[in-house]
């Protein structure tokens, strides 16, 4: 586990506020100083943050020991050398749910997960951003808005593998490229044909490789350590989003009480009323009551809608 107190020196930063413990969990090997900082920095509040590896305290034999298999689904992931590599998604899992266990029993006030590829569901009485959910729910509220969408993932078998929205008519497509590879990332762009919007699906994207497919594809692109710092914003920053470009969107945010900002991210991420109550430790008609406050503070009629307002606190160009 790694430890850093982590501050935004921006002139909006409120630094007589009491630092947030923030538990960062990686598929691969802690610290990752390539993804961590790049999100903190846009969160303007001081964060203490800690990072948790599933592969941490493996050796290079235990780490080959979760090659995937033929029927197993991958996941490309860091370790502490600097070096990539693929695991199996289910060995993952278990390592994870054993840290997930271990954090429930501590003073954190946040757990991060950074992955976009656990489908599996994890639970704790700490409040939980998943990236795989809330980049998921970005590609459905535009899809369903009828945009014509493309997904970037890293590797060729992810592209059947990364769950897509498959209702009739639906305008999605993906493709894959590493993260640094500026031929392979155009090419990728080129692949998806015209999009209304691009969604870079892995936090191993950098701005620089959100940058070249936007560029090639000539369309707004998300990146998805943007939708995750943007999640976390909204729910340490009780102000409101001080650099959003839509001012009443900020002020309706700033409305919002803490319990009602953790609903609405779990709304927005997908989970059902009887999931975001077990994962906040409150009934699901209580979960029904907090979701039709945050609908009319927002005001917002639609779960779509609703998933737009949110990203466009981070994205003004969407």
């Amino acid at each position: 586990m790694h430890s850093d107190v982590l501050t935004d020196p921006g002139p909006r930063a409120r630094v007589t506020d009491l630092p947030k413990r923030i538990a960062f969990l990686t598929v691969g090997q802690s610290p990752r100083d390539d993804l961590v900082p790049p999100i903190l920095s846009h969160v303007e509040h001081p964060v203490e943050a800690l990072q948790y590896g599933a592969l941490d305290g493996l050796d290079r034999r235990a780490i080959t020991a979760m090659t995937p298999g033929p029927d197993d689904h991958s996941l490309v992931t860091r370790l502490a050398d600097g070096g990539d590599v693929v695991v199996a998604k289910a060995r993952i899992n278990e390592r994870l749910h054993r840290i997930c266990a271990e954090l429930g029993a501590q003073d954190i006030d946040l757990i991060v997960f950074l992955s976009t590829g656990l489908l599996e569901p994890f639970y704790s009485l700490t409040m939980m951003i998943s990236a795989q959910r809330a980049v998921d729910s970005v590609i459905d509220a535009h899809v369903m808005a009828g945009q014509r969408v493309g997904v970037v993932v890293p590797l060729a078998c992810q592209v059947e593998e990364v769950i897509l929205p498959t209702a009739p008519g639906a305008l999605v497509r993906a493709t894959h490229a590493l993260h640094g590879d500026a031929d392979a990332l155009k090419a990728a762009a080129l692949r998806l044909g015209p999009c209304d919007l691009v969604v870079m699906h892995s936090l191993s994207y950098s701005e620089a490789d959100r940058a070249l497919v936007a560029g090639a594809a000539g369309t707004p692109a998300v990146l998805a350590r943007r939708v995750v710092a943007g999640a976390i914003r909204l729910l340490l920053d009780r102000g409101g989003v001080s650099n959003a470009a839509d001012a009443d969107l900020a002020r309706r945010v700033a409305q919002l009480t803490r319990r009602q900002r953790e609903v609405m991210m779990l709304v927005v991420e997908g989970l059902s009323h009887k999931e975001i109550g077990r994962q906040l430790g409150i009934s699901p008609r209580t979960v029904e009551i907090h979701r039709a406050c945050v609908m009319e503070k927002m005001g917002v009629t639609t779960l779509p809608a609703l998933i737009r307002a949110v990203l466009r606190l981070e994205h003004c160009d969407l």
